[in-house]
């Protein structure tokens, strides 16, 4: 049960990412020559995007466990 507000906090940043693009999608899609070339740089600008920038940020919050000897989820204290 203590999951529960981890996986509503995960969503709600999973939401509030590509809610960003929404608003903005014609600005985006304006100059693109055909629906297909739309498709395709949402497919690359928003999920895999999604996914790589997610892989670093946890291959790089779990590596502060063997660097520094204690989980830091803090990304300022990480960069710092």
């Amino acid at each position: 049960m203590e999951m529960v507000p981890v996986m509503i906090t995960a969503i709600s940043l999973v939401v509030s990412y590509f809610s960003g693009p929404m608003p903005n999608f014609g600005d985006f899609s304006r100059y693109c020559k055909s629906f297909k070339s739309v498709k395709h740089g949402n497919f690359w600008g928003l999920p895999v995007n999604f996914l790589a920038f997610s892989l670093v940020t946890v291959v790089t919050t779990g590596a502060t466990l063997p660097v520094f000897g204690q989980l830091i989820t803090d990304p300022v204290e990480t960069v710092g």
